[in-house]
């Protein structure tokens, strides 16, 4: 209640003040008499009326008097004007509490109401207190990290928790080393594992987004996606006539590629997009038609597609063809070949995520995936891609959700490492709003506050707000020593002062107060320990604790850290092959020579002139991919390899176990150093050492002899 208010509920006194009251005046009674002793007489009657009344306190009727009731009404009214006359002198008094009653929370507690008694069933934040994953403990999954560079925000969180293979994973990836390092784990727990990499697609899985379009709204929301993901940041908006213009004639060959592809024995995929795409053209002859109208042509006037390109082609010919150039300029990112490669086919199955993996044609709902984003932390070149597909998948999970009561069977947790490169669903704010009921939670990472305020600016502090928990890994930014600080609050401490006058009539005193003090100031914050964090939960007291170190997790061991890196196999096409996957000897036709054979009528068999060609192309690819290889192999040495001993060069690469087991077989045969050197730097496989080794054996007993 506002202590501002009067309480009535003090009034639940007055019976009690009533009855006390009625006792004192028959206690008093011989008082009120005419005698000529009054005081002796008063006195005797009252140590008697005592005696009744401890006696027979209830027997009130005899008790009674021709004064009872005035003294019923002066006792009641006596307790009124009291209690009223408190009220108006209350004073608000929180002894101890008067600044502020921030403390460091309590841990062996906290983890009795917040963590799982099963360790692999939690959120870990320090090496003492971790968090439960469902909704037990009233929170939602969404956690803000801050943390500057080299405060193990990779190491000391995302990966630990990963290693936990409690739920399913989406975690972007800037160079790859997430990837690397923990990815095995999850495969021996039986996960999916997914992989979109921008930096080397030949690495990549394949994301068609066409896979995920099951209705004509579905269209409408990726081309909203693709424009949104390749307008820059920050960039000014102009006119939304143009955009809208783009949006159209988009959404026309959309609907063409997505109900007419097939039947023109087209993949439904982005080259086919893009391939019709490049047909438009505003022709100046009158009457003249350009291939892309030729195509809507043939349609039917009720078709979809073809009720769109209409709408488009009712614009004035220079606007159409400032329209077309627009959506040229637009995706020419897409035209780059490793990009094509990944929009190729669909292999990220976004279902899986949520709902496990297809078994007979029903999704099992335990099988959990793990699907890494890879991306270039110095280069924002083809972010769109992932941009595209984090909106895409959102759309997928939410929809998901619905088939289960909006509650995903899978839990799903997104790590947004380096969020601040990330295109993220325009929508981003709201999601992470309402994830929690679908069973998702968000990890968004920053290095610091001001990355927050740049994305989103004033509605910076709603990011913040829809997170339940908030892990400081340390920093040195001013603005974000002053935000933990400030989050932390304040506590009520004592302050004791001194003072001596000196002289000849000296005196001192001593006096003691209390004052506000922060829990950690600013540069308290900046100073904190590399080894220790800071957690924030809503709702309870702050806790500071060790961070944690990836390699003491019970399946490190299995992990990267330890000399097992993940290495991502894609299965290769049946059909048909790029020209670097040719292996030695193996015959093979061009598209172009099949193309030529059809064209003149000869039978599809080649002859021996064709099996030259094609064994000469085989072996010039291979020369081509050996030398790329070696090329590729000399950039992971480090620069200063010809100065540095055996040793420092094998700490300083990874290098696959197998790889270093012949290296060491190697110096175990007594190779010079010198030599075992040359092996690595020539980019010799385990193979061509392993007879190397044999060799030098070889010399070594025949010197002997």
């Amino acid at each position: 209640m506002n202590q501002n208010e009067y309480n009535f509920g003090s009034w639940i006194c007055i019976p009690i003040i009533a009855y006390l009251s009625y006792m004192v005046n028959y206690l008093l009674d011989g008082f009120f008499q005419k005698n000529q002793d009054v005081l002796m007489n008063g006195m005797k009657l009252f140590e008697q009326h005592l005696d009744q009344i401890m006696e027979y306190p209830f027997r009130v009727s005899s008790y009674y008097n021709e004064r009872s009731f005035p003294a019923i009404l002066i006792g009641i009214m006596i307790f009124l004007v009291v209690d009223i006359l408190s009220f108006l002198c209350r004073k608000t008094m929180m002894i101890g509490k008067e600044y502020g009653t921030a403390q460091w929370g309590n841990v062996s507690e906290m983890r009795k109401r917040l963590s799982d008694k099963n360790e692999e069933a939690n959120i870990l934040f320090t090496q003492d207190f971790s968090l439960m994953t469902d909704k037990r403990c009233g929170l939602n999954r969404n956690i803000v990290v801050l943390g500057g560079s080299g405060s193990g925000k990779t190491f000391r969180f995302v990966g630990p928790n990963l290693m936990q293979a409690n739920m399913s994973f989406v975690v972007t990836d800037p160079k790859g080393d997430t990837v690397r390092d923990y990815t095995n784990v999850l495969v021996e727990e039986g996960y999916q594992i997914k992989i979109l990499n921008v930096i080397n697609p030949e690495q990549s899985d394949g994301y068609n987004p066409f896979a995920y379009i099951e209705k004509d709204d579905d269209v409408l929301k990726l081309i909203s996606n693709i424009i949104d993901n390749t307008t820059p940041k920050g960039a000014q908006k102009g006119d939304p006539f143009w955009e809208k213009s783009e949006s159209l004639f988009m959404q026309a060959v959309f609907f063409y590629v997505l109900y007419e592809a097939e039947r023109q024995y087209l993949p439904r995929n982005f080259h086919t997009f893009l391939m019709i795409i490049s047909e438009a053209k505003v022709m100046e002859e009158e009457g003249a038609k350009s291939p892309l109208d030729y195509r809507f042509q043939a349609l039917d006037d009720n078709h979809i597609a073809k009720r769109t390109y209409r709408k488009f082609m009712s614009g004035a010919g220079d606007t159409l063809r400032s329209v077309i150039i627009s959506v040229h300029s637009r995706l020419f990112p897409f035209e780059s070949p490793g990009i094509q490669k990944i929009f190729e086919k669909d292999e990220m199955d976004l279902y899986a995520l949520g709902e496990g993996k297809m078994v007979s044609g029903v999704r099992d709902q335990k099988t959990k995936t793990a699907m890494f984003i890879v991306i270039p932390d110095d280069d924002k070149s083809f972010n769109f891609v992932p941009g595209m597909l984090y909106t895409q998948m959102f759309q997928i999970l939410y929809a998901s959700a619905r088939k289960y009561n909006n509650h995903l069977p899978i839990p799903v947790q997104c790590y947004f490492d380096e969020f601040k490169n990330i295109s993220m669903p325009s929508n981003y704010l709201d999601i992470e709003a309402t994830c929690r009921s679908r069973n998702i939670g968000v990890v968004p990472i920053f290095q610091d506050k001001s990355q927050i305020k740049a994305l989103y600016k004033d509605s910076a502090g709603t990011l913040l707000a829809n997170c339940d928990t908030l892990l400081f890994l340390g920093g040195t930014d001013p603005e974000v020593k002053k935000f933990i600080s400030e989050s932390l609050g304040k506590q009520t401490i004592w302050k004791k002062s001194s003072s001596v006058t000196r002289g000849k009539s000296g005196s001192s005193s001593q006096s003691e107060d209390r004052m506000g003090r922060e829990l950690m100031t600013p540069d308290e914050v900046g100073r904190m320990d590399n080894k220790e964090c800071i957690v924030m939960i809503r709702g309870e007291y702050p806790i500071k604790g060790k961070k944690l170190d990836a390699t003491k997790h019970k399946r490190a061991k299995q992990s990267g850290l330890f000399g097992k890196p993940y290495f991502h196999r894609k299965s290769q096409s049946i059909q048909w092959k790029d020209v670097s996957e040719i292996r030695k000897n193996e015959i093979v036709l061009t598209y172009e020579m099949i193309m030529e054979l059809l064209e003149t009528g000869k039978h599809v068999f080649p002859s021996e002139e064709w099996i030259q060609k094609a064994e000469q192309l085989g072996e010039e690819q291979q020369k081509q991919q050996e030398k790329e290889r070696k090329r590729e192999w000399k950039v992971r040495l480090p620069e200063d390899f010809e100065d540095l001993s055996l040793v420092e060069i094998l700490a300083k690469t990874q290098f696959q176990k197998t790889y270093m087991d012949v290296i060491v077989k190697a110096v175990e045969a007594e190779i010079p150093e010198k030599i075992v050197k040359s092996y690595i730097w020539n980019a010799m496989d385990e193979e061509e050492i392993e007879r190397q080794i044999k060799i030098q054996r070889i010399l070594q007993v025949s010197e002997q002899s």
